[in-house]
């Protein structure tokens, strides 16, 4: 007499997830203290709905409570439930900043979605930084590599290039568009402007991992990765404007491992039952690479051709391969 029966086991591990989210970080001096958040809610152009009518009901139940509460209404209800940040710990510096005419410009903006995204974004700000986390940045590319505008076909090279371009204008204005909404923002002067001392002209440690990443982070994996590497810079050698980067690849590798996990079967004895899974663990790969920083910005009145043999010159001159954002680079 034959049994025949069907165990199932499994097991539970680590594995390594990546994804890409795309913010926008601002800084600047006004409100040093503020600090609120305020997450997009659909409720610009809803003001009939019920979600609208309890939320304004929350936010002026939170007003009158002067036990538990700091929090203090705006005349504007509408406002403050729209772009809500009951959670703000200063009324008075939120005030500033959002005047009324700050109120009216970001209504707008929620409210429309023809031309610009609508209610999308999410808005913190902490002390002196500001972020933004828009919707549609997330599908945008930020890369803007140029071959995405080749073809044999020159009209369909120039169509290629508006069609990106203004996909990538109206992306990053809207981005924008909810800091451009407050006054006060545009009021404030830089250092340089009121001191009149011109700042160094570097590229920061963020321009450098972009210009790893345009490079392909299979330069500088280690030999077992097998996932997506992250990478991080560090400056190894400073001469001015010709830099020397290491380049850290964090990634994992894996191994194939087999568990037995004990199964209670239908013939009432228990069963061993092989799970195979895979165990990652973390690797680092390390690389060089050479940049020199392009800080001469007159350039910019040269035409398209002269432009092109100055860049060719600059490359050659300093040995390197790429150039990219004023900056020429090689592995």
């Amino acid at each position: 007499m034959h049994h025949t029966q069907v165990l199932t086991a499994s097991v539970t591990a680590d594995y390594p997830e990546y994804y890409e989210h795309t913010r926008l970080f601002y800084g600047n001096v006004a409100a040093p203290t503020l600090i609120f958040n305020r997450t997009k809610s659909g409720l610009a152009g809803n003001e009939g709905s019920l979600s609208y009518k309890w939320e304004r009901h929350k936010l002026r139940s939170k007003a009158r409570d002067l036990e538990h509460s700091d929090y203090a209404m705006m005349t504007n209800e509408h406002f403050e439930t729209v772009f809500n940040t009951s959670d703000r710990n200063d009324n008075q510096q939120f005030a500033l900043l959002f005047t009324p005419l700050a109120q009216e410009s970001m209504l707008k903006l929620l409210s429309d979605i023809t031309i610009g995204y609508g209610d999308d974004f999410d808005f913190t700000k902490d002390h002196m930084i500001n972020l933004i986390d828009s919707d549609h940045l997330q599908s945008l590319d930020l890369d803007m590599n140029p071959g995405q505008y080749q073809s044999i076909n020159f009209d369909q090279a120039r169509e290629n290039f508006v069609a990106a371009n203004s996909n990538y204008f109206r992306a990053i204005y809207f981005a924008l568009a909810p800091l451009l909404c407050v006054p006060m923002y545009q009021q404030i002067r830089s250092h340089e402007s009121i001191y009149g001392i011109d700042q160094p002209v570097h590229s920061c440690f963020w321009e450098h991992e972009a210009l790893a990443n345009f490079w392909g982070e299979d330069q500088f994996n280690h030999p077992n990765c097998v996932t997506q590497s992250i990478l991080k810079t560090e400056v190894a050698a400073n001469n001015g404007d010709r830099k020397e980067i290491t380049v850290h690849a964090h990634g994992y590798g894996v191994k194939h491992r087999v568990s037995y996990i004990s199964v209670y079967g239908n013939d009432g004895r228990n069963h061993n039952v092989p799970v195979h899974w895979d165990e990652y663990y973390a690797v680092t790969g390390t690389g060089k690479m050479d940049i020199c920083e392009d800080n001469d910005f007159s350039d910019q009145k040269l035409s398209a051709s002269d432009r092109i043999d100055r860049l060719n010159s600059i490359v050659a001159n300093a040995g390197m391969e790429r150039y990219r954002r004023h900056i020429a680079s090689r592995l």
